[in-house]
């Protein structure tokens, strides 16, 4: 399942359960990129602390979705992982799309305050690896 919600200047996206490609291809059907777009940007937070699986085929059309929001004007994206191996997917679906250098990772496993780091690096451009000391 995904849900979108609108917070405090970011969309936040929530993955959770299995995602198959239908409902990648729901969900990209209501986001209104242009609008967030022309009120300062595009900021996403993307959490995939309760995902358990996502398809190939929903992967495919993420990286759809990162490119069209990377072309509509995406500044800055904080993506919650709940395990090693979901950063390295997620991490390459971010350089094929060419989004890499605008998102940072933090693992929900190793970061207790996981929510306020994100929204650190959303709202403020703080980089995760302040606050753990890097």
């Amino acid at each position: 399942m995904i849900t979108s919600v609108a917070e405090n200047g970011y969309i936040r996206h929530r993955f959770t359960g299995v995602v198959d490609a239908d409902q990648v291809r729901d969900w990209y059907a209501t986001l209104d990129l242009t609008n967030e777009a022309t009120s300062g940007g595009i900021y996403a937070f993307i959490d995939y602390s309760q995902l358990k699986s996502i398809t190939k085929k929903a992967m495919d059309l993420i990286v759809d979705v990162q490119r069209d929001a990377r072309d509509a004007g995406l500044v800055r994206v904080a993506v919650v992982v709940n395990s090693g191996m979901l950063q390295l997917q997620t991490e390459r679906l971010a350089r094929s799309s060419a989004i890499y250098n605008v998102e940072r990772y933090i693992s929900s496993d190793r970061t207790p305050n996981w929510e306020d780091v994100a929204k650190a690096w959303l709202i403020h451009g703080i980089e995760p690896s302040a606050y753990r000391g890097e």
